[in-house]
């Protein structure tokens, strides 16, 4: 989840200035939260609050309301961040909080806090679709979701890169070839949907040999490089830094507004992940 907002930051001063290639600074002053970062809270409060136990269809459908609160409110908070257009509508109710059909990739950018909080495959994907669907119910976005959501799980509970991307291929099996993907993603425009984007961030963590060099490939693909970047970076914390902070997330994370920071320590110490001791020290020092 902070690899999502660092990758957000980290992509947002080249998502309408694209680069192509990986020599650029990390952090870079100009960097800062997008909507991105502001519907990963949003699911991560949400999580705290209602996070579903046995996840029979009715707690899902509490979970999904209070996820539409959360979405409102933090929107409120942060009104001007990028949202998209269609999106932006149904935050404001235009058509009375049902789902719109949207194919694009806002379902996997939001998506991993779902992985924090589960405990097996099933309960990753039962909660990844009740994620999406409030609003991307297009089988493309529903898929996203999912992919992003078993990849960062998997990551989480030490899964080789071999193993991570043999269980994706099912979902794009195009990541059989990771330079292939890349090599065609690379410069080909800007493309907010879930089929053209999910799979470019997969073949960056794939890829990338570490953390940094993850965030360096997602954005020197150009196009909708914020948001590849943090599906990309979800990926990459979960598998290089799931106990600690790293030392160029902390250096990311000053970008972070101090009321974002605390309700992801918030969700950290309610799950009692293993990474809760080092974001609480992280955010005293802060202060």
């Amino acid at each position: 989840m902070i690899g999502a907002i660092v990758g957000d930051i980290i992509g947002s001063v080249y998502e309408w200035n694209n680069v192509f290639d990986t020599d650029f600074p990390i952090p870079d002053p100009r960097g800062h939260i997008t909507d991105d970062s502001v519907m990963t809270t949003a699911v991560a409060s949400a999580l705290c609050k209602s996070c579903p136990k046995d996840f029979s269809k009715k707690e899902l459908e509490t979970f999904q309301s209070t996820l539409i609160k959360e979405f409102r409110l933090w929107y409120q908070r942060y009104p001007d961040v990028g949202y998209g257009e269609r999106f932006l509508s149904w935050l404001k109710g235009s058509n009375g909080y049902r789902p719109y059909g949207s194919y694009g990739n806002g379902s996997a950018m939001r998506i991993s806090p779902v992985s924090f909080v589960c405990q097996s495959e099933r309960e990753v994907l039962l909660l990844a679709d009740a994620t999406t669907r409030i609003t991307h119910d297009h089988v493309d976005a529903l898929l996203g979701g999912k992919a992003l959501a078993l990849g960062t799980f998997l990551a989480l509970h030490g899964n080789r890169k071999e193993e991570i991307q043999k269980r994706l291929s099912l979902y794009y099996p195009e990541l059989s070839d990771v330079d292939l993907v890349l090599e065609k993603g690379k410069g080909k425009g800007f493309d907010f949907s879930c089929r053209g984007t999910v799979p470019l961030a997969i073949a960056s963590f794939l890829k990338g040999r570490n953390e940094e060099e993850v965030f360096r490939l997602a954005v020197s693909l150009g196009g909708d490089s914020d948001t590849i970047a943090s599906m990309a970076g979800a990926l990459a914390e979960a598998f290089y830094f799931p106990d600690c902070l790293s030392s160029l997330e902390k250096s990311v994370l000053i970008s972070v507004p101090k009321v974002m920071l605390e309700r992801i320590l918030d969700f950290h110490l309610c799950f009692k992940t293993r990474k809760a001791e080092d974001i609480g020290l992280y955010l005293k020092r802060a202060r």
